[in-house]
């Protein structure tokens, strides 16, 4: 993702790398991820964004990553899923993050590998 870049010389520079690239190499596609501060148009890009995902999405990607990760028949997998979506309906700031799929794949992975997320730990 180019917002990771720490100011606006390396993002210029990393734009104008991805310029470079395409036209060197038109017959490939590329799909390059970013957020408000990439606000330079990229030349012969579209630019496309993602809705947030409404409280069904969010729950029926937290049921289906939680069986992919540990398998459907998993004794605790549906008690788990619950839990998870109980937290990111009460917490204003996961369910924030969880508008975002990968916000919500974070919290999702974060929470099957046994770590509290902030609405757990009280904060």
């Amino acid at each position: 993702c180019i917002d990771d870049l720490a100011d606006r010389q390396e993002l210029d520079a990393a734009l104008a790398a991805i310029e470079r690239l395409s036209a060197q190499y038109p017959a490939n596609r590329y799909v390059v991820a970013s957020g408000p501060r990439a606000d330079r148009r990229l030349a012969g890009f579209a630019r496309y964004s993602l809705a947030p995902l409404d409280a069904a999405e969010v729950d029926a990607m937290i049921a289906r990553w939680y069986g992919a990760l540990a398998g459907e028949g998993a004794p605790d997998v549906g008690e788990r899923v619950a839990v998870l979506q109980g937290h990111m309906r009460a917490s204003r700031q996961l369910h924030a993050l969880a508008a975002s799929p990968l916000g919500l794949a974070l919290c999702i992975l974060a929470h099957a590998d046994g770590h509290a997320l902030r609405a757990e730990r009280g904060a």
